[in-house]
This record gives structure tokens, C-alpha cells and sequence, in this order.
């Protein structure tokens, strides 16, 4: 898991809330760094979930499109499927490819 900066956090918070560092009070400044710190680990985990089950590691791209937005169970089900669709864009799926990291 990817350990959020105060760096990244005091950027958060002055990006989606205007927010003077310098001017707020210890207490309200490490308020908003818990929050900012919550949502940006959240964000970093959704960018490896599976866009599909929302459980699993994204370990599989979309051919022809190259969306890398699916676990193998959820791809192999998905190609099974009458008509298969990337999640991400709905263009057609030609075949899925197994990717390792």
C-alpha cells in the first residue's frame, strides 16, 4: 500500500479547499491532513482495483484499447459474455492479455 506524504496531503487540501496553511489553527491543520491523507489512500487503492468487482488487483488488459481495468476472474467472465465490452470506454473486446508487474 502507498503511504501518503504531508507533502501530498497539504497539496490535496489547498487544491480542493483553498485552504492558507499558514493560516489555519494545529488542530483544524491536522484535521484536514487525516482527511486528505483518507481520501488520497483511497484513491490509490481504486487505481489498482478491478473496475468490475472492486475487490481484486487489476492484472489484465483490454485488447485493442490497452485499459488495464480487470482481475482475471472478472475478465475471463466478461469474455465469456455475447457481446464483450471494455468497462471503461465499451469498445469491443478482442481478447484480454495478462499483464505482470
Amino acid at each position: 500500500m502507498q503511504t501518503v506524504t504531508t507533502a501530498a496531503a497539504r497539496a490535496w487540501c489547498r487544491k480542493t479547499n483553498g485552504v492558507d496553511w499558514h493560516k489555519t489553527s494545529a488542530a483544524a491543520r491536522k484535521k484536514q491532513l487525516a482527511r486528505a491523507r483518507a481520501v488520497l489512500a483511497d484513491e490509490a487503492a481504486d487505481a489498482i482495483r478491478c473496475a468490475i468487482c472492486l475487490d481484486k488487483e487489476k492484472t489484465v488488459v483490454v485488447v485493442p484499447c490497452g485499459h488495464k481495468c480487470m482481475c482475471v476472474a472478472c475478465a475471463k467472465q466478461l469474455q465469456a459474455s455475447s457481446a464483450p465490452r471494455c468497462p471503461l470506454c465499451r469498445g469491443a473486446l478482442e481478447r484480454i492479455t495478462r499483464v505482470f508487474e
